[in-house]
């Protein structure tokens, strides 16, 4: 599943809309990544990348007394532990399971999430 950052895509708050741009970009270099070593490294990245943007939220969240931050967070928390099961697949040279993931599951997640989770958590902080 191919995405591409579109302005129907924005939450309405730049820190946020920002970070998701940039994983919609970190998941179509994935997608494009041909070789096995360029695709581990990139994974890498993004597990990272996603780390700091989740983190970024629950700031966001606990500063401002987000009603939901509990359930938000151990969404991302799911979200993690998965993403970490799959980096220790990449260690040992099964990539299968995370090139899936990258084409279709976090696509298909990451949009659910965008239009609920973070919308509502967007649209609190917007007062």
């Amino acid at each position: 599943m191919a995405i591409e950052w579109t302005d129907e895509l924005s939450v309405g708050h730049a820190d946020i809309d920002h970070d998701h741009r940039e994983t919609i970009d970190r998941i179509q270099d994935l997608v494009e990544a041909v070789d096995d070593e360029s695709f581990k490294r990139l994974f890498s990245d993004f597990a990272e990348h996603l780390r700091i943007h989740f983190e970024m939220e629950q700031t966001l969240m606990k500063d401002n007394g987000f009603f939901a931050q509990v359930p938000h967070t151990k969404e991302h928390q799911r979200v993690l532990g998965g993403i970490d099961s799959l980096l220790k697949q990449n260690d040992v040279g099964d990539l299968n399971a995370a090139r899936q993931y990258i084409e279709f599951d976090f696509p298909e997640w990451f949009l659910a999430h965008r239009a609920t989770m973070d919308k509502v958590t967007a649209d609190f902080l917007a007062g």
